[in-house]
């Protein structure tokens, strides 16, 4: 359950999740059920010790509104553009707690994120559960190679990192049935484009 959802998506969201149903029609049950799995991890894992959460290209995510709770804190890392954009709707909410998260400003294909949490107030000495969920697609391979090495060579080595990520044809173009090539067709009218895909996350 999410209060904020409908406000925080306005007109423009509306519009866009009807047109990848119309597309796909599973997209906003998939959309809805990564979320919730996510969800699920988040508070099984914040409650065995890891009291930070981090939530990495946050978007509109009211993640930490949703799942705020005594003794965890919540650090949202966007870039500036989309983290201003995101704080004006959430201060014009009645009832929004816009202190439930500390708001981190990043560029992700230039910045060192993590250096950005530690000035917020991220203890990399502790526990963290991270999240980076629909983001992936839309890095490119380099930026998101670096991004995973700071978590493992920067972060405590009990933090958990959860993802989501897309297989490779359907950045390459090739071998597309007909909805997957609508799908790809309408994110790059969209501007903002698949860049990265894997068929084996692990290499």
């Amino acid at each position: 359950h999410d209060p904020w959802a409908d406000a925080l998506a306005g007109a423009d969201g509306h519009a866009m999740a009807d047109a990848f149903e119309r597309i796909q029609a599973p997209t906003q049950l998939w959309v809805a059920l990564r979320t919730q799995w996510i969800d699920e991890r988040l508070r099984q894992l914040a409650g065995e010790g890891r009291d930070q959460v981090v939530i990495l290209g946050a978007g509109l995510d009211a993640r930490a509104a949703r799942l705020r709770r005594p003794g965890i804190r919540f650090f949202e890392v966007d870039h500036p553009g989309t983290q201003a954009a995101k704080l004006e709707r959430v201060r014009a909410l009645e009832g929004y707690p816009v202190d439930a998260a500390i708001y981190v400003d990043c560029d992700f294909e230039r910045d060192d994120f993590l250096e950005r949490l530690v000035a917020s107030g991220f203890a990399p000495d502790r526990p963290a559960f991270i999240t980076w969920e629909g983001v992936t697609p839309y890095l490119s391979e380099e930026a998101i190679r670096t991004t995973l090495r700071r978590i493992t060579d920067g972060c405590h080595p009990k933090s958990v990192l959860t993802f989501d990520y897309i297989n490779r044809n359907m950045v390459a173009g090739d071998r597309l049935n007909a909805d997957d090539a609508e799908v790809r067709a309408k994110v790059d009218a969209m501007g903002e484009p698949f860049l990265f895909g894997t068929n084996d996350i692990l290499p």
